[in-house]
């Protein structure tokens, strides 16, 4: 209507709607002039430098320090053509407000992005060892003293991730702490299995220290350091607490799995492919076991990647930042438990770490954290060779996060808590939760708000995507036009639970979850896991429609426990429509029927296509042991 146009081009030119799109994150609200912006360089000078193209910093610190003043300012880095070019940070960075970070723009037309990492990069030849088939690496120079207990830390030669020492995959016996809630710290343990642990291992507590235990639970992976071990009972105890909710739970899918790593008593020579540190007299260096190859042909990576920091960069109470067409790399991960407590923070890190998903690895740490903040956008960014997460926002709002791939993080690749307003688009994930096999694309909790679309999640060994809250705490998270695929998995490493993508939002009262036009084949997981569409826990008010869901390891859907006590709920029932459902079950451990509806309050389930590649499966419908909560209003 002509009165109608008349009216929306008076709003364009409004102050309200201009202001507004200030707000927004898909706008900066300040200009890149002359007077703000600073050029790095690997060839400045902090000195002598004065941060402009011909006389450009060094660091990004300095650039921060030269623009104190500012109420804006632009850092660019300039990047080389010809090589990799590194920037290397010290220390963790705090981004002030209206803050835009990025490689020089034209240089992204000859080279690749500048890389800021929190590793210390050799390119140094490794020396072959005079006693042994060890390769060997100095790092006094790099590192010194500062190995912390705390800091687990990882090595790249240059793309390729290397295994520091460790067992083989072992089995605990039986749970000391099944199931305790907030319970002392010595009380989480197992009992270990005759010889497993040889009796010829020094299990001091000095020689403790130095050990790392990585326990795979029925729905969780924990990351501890040891307290205590007796051989006498075979008892391990924990420093850190575990997930919660299970503990070191004895159950019945045999998920009872652990990992002791840097045991100084572990033969390295007969562990190719992995790398232990070492210090004595003042000298600290890298014995690695080359892999048949490698020995056979002598060859030596490039450069050495052995990370220093847990985080690049964190944005705390900050309004308008932008970190854009950059890549960030090789940091370190941090035991959180062992942290102080002082800074609200670090509060908000603790209490956002265990929402929901496959079970919490204990993260604090991420390649970009941020904290109580708006008005941030991440950009045309590699986020690569994470120590935890890649990204962990929480308590933020009017987030965009666009254009990005992130690859290789230990733990999640994105962690977003208690957001509002949020937009994930055109983004690429490849192998989160590669260290310990846990990890998801995206992790999310306490969200409102949230759309996610036009990603790629390839190789998750938990979720795809996994979403969760408390009651009304999702709301309006739309998951679309998405492919979530898995083409390789170690079986016996991945934990369960594990689905493209998953929903345990509790009581919910609003309409909380939708997933429309996605793609999903996810292949086999460890017992329980290697679901398409898992509808956990209070997962009402959801709707799924117009998906393609096939090469399972169980049932296409899975949609478990979703009754709720609250009967408004009921005007917002569990809503699958339109969908293609392809029954294949790769999970040697577990039998599903074609659709696992479970505890069901309300289901739409409408228009499908459902397709079984299995002659006679268990079930068309696998209701477990709750046929008698199927009321005659299921469906």
């Amino acid at each position: 209507r002509r009165s109608e146009i008349k009216m929306v081009v008076r709003a364009l030119f409004s102050a309200e709607l201009l202001l507004y799109c200030c707000y927004l994150p898909l706008f900066a609200c300040f200009e890149c002039a002359s007077n703000n912006t600073v050029i790095i360089s690997t060839n400045g000078n902090d000195g002598t430098g004065t941060g402009s193209l011909q006389a450009p910093f060094l660091t990004i610190q300095r650039s921060l320090n030269a623009t104190a003043s500012l109420p804006s300012r632009c850092i660019y880095l300039r990047s080389q053509p010809s090589q990799p070019t590194f920037y290397r940070l010290n220390t963790t960075i705090a981004l002030p407000s209206q803050t835009i970070l990025s490689t020089y723009p034209p240089d992204l037309n000859v080279a690749q992005p500048a890389i800021i990492t929190g590793a210390a990069i050799i390119t140094r030849p490794w020396q072959r060892s005079a006693t042994s088939a060890l390769w060997q690496l100095d790092v006094t120079a790099e590192l010194g003293d500062l190995e912390r207990l705390d800091t687990v830390r990882d090595l790249w030669f240059e793309q390729r991730r290397v295994q520091r020492v460790r067992t083989r995959l072992l089995h605990w016996n039986h749970s000391l702490a099944q199931r305790v809630q907030q319970a002392a710290i010595n009380h989480y343990g197992f009992v270990f299995n005759s010889g497993d642990i040889p009796n010829t291992w020094n299990t001091s507590k000095t020689s403790l220290n130095n050990w790392l235990l990585t326990a795979f639970h029925q729905w969780a992976t924990d990351v501890h350091s040891v307290r205590t071990l007796n051989q006498t009972n075979q008892t391990l105890m924990v420093n850190e607490p575990t997930y919660i909710k299970y503990g070191f739970d004895n159950n019945p899918y045999g998920a009872q799995r652990y990992y002791l790593e840097n045991v100084p008593e572990l033969d390295l020579t007969q562990r190719p492919g992995q790398w232990r540190l070492q210090r004595e007299g003042g000298r600290t260096w890298i014995d690695y076991m080359p892999t048949p190859f490698e020995q056979q042909h002598g060859v030596n990576p490039k450069f050495v990647a052995l990370p220093r920091l847990t985080e690049l960069f964190v944005l705390e109470r900050v309004t308008d930042v932008t970190i854009r067409d950059l890549e960030l790399a090789y940091t370190a991960w941090l035991l959180p438990w062992q942290q102080p407590h002082g800074t609200q923070a670090y509060r908000a890190r603790l209490q956002t770490q265990t929402l929901r998903g496959s079970g919490p690895l204990p993260v604090a740490t991420a390649v970009v954290a941020s904290f109580y903040s708006q008005q941030l956008t991440f950009e045309g960014l590699i986020v690569r060779h994470a120590g935890a997460d890649g990204l962990h926002l929480s308590s933020v709002a009017d987030i965009i996060i666009r254009n990005s791939v992130f690859n290789d993080t230990n733990a999640n690749a994105m962690a977003l808590y208690n957001l509002n307003r949020t937009t994930v688009t055109d983004v690429q994930v490849t192998n989160p939760g590669q260290r310990w096999q846990q990890g998801a694309s995206i992790t999310s909790g306490h969200s409102h708000n949230l759309n996610i679309s036009h990603l790629s999640s390839l190789q998750a060994p938990s979720d795809g995507i996994t979403a969760g809250g408390a009651s009304n705490m999702v709301s309006n998270m739309s998951v679309s036009y998405s492919l979530f695929a898995s083409t390789r998995m170690n079986v016996n490493e991945s934990i369960s639970d594990w689905g493209a993508i998953h929903t345990a939002v509790a009581n919910s009262t609003l309409p909380s979850v939708h997933v429309h036009h996605n793609v999903m084949h996810v292949g086999p997981s460890f017992a329980l896991g290697g679901f398409g569409l898992y509808f956990d826990d209070g997962s009402a008010a959801v709707t799924a429609n117009n998906n393609l869901v096939y090469h399972l390891g169980a049932s296409p859907i899975f949609c478990n426990s979703n009754k709720n006590a609250q009967p408004v709920t009921k005007a917002l029932p569990l809503n699958l429509s339109n969908n293609i459902l392809v029954f294949q079950h790769l999970n040697p451990n577990d039998v599903d029927g074609l659709l696992k509806f479970r505890t069901l309050n309300k289901l739409i389930f409408t228009r499908n296509v459902v397709v079984s590649l299995k002659d006679q499966p268990p079930a068309i419908i696998d209701h477990g042991d709750d046929a008698s909560q199927f009321a005659a209003d299921t469906f």
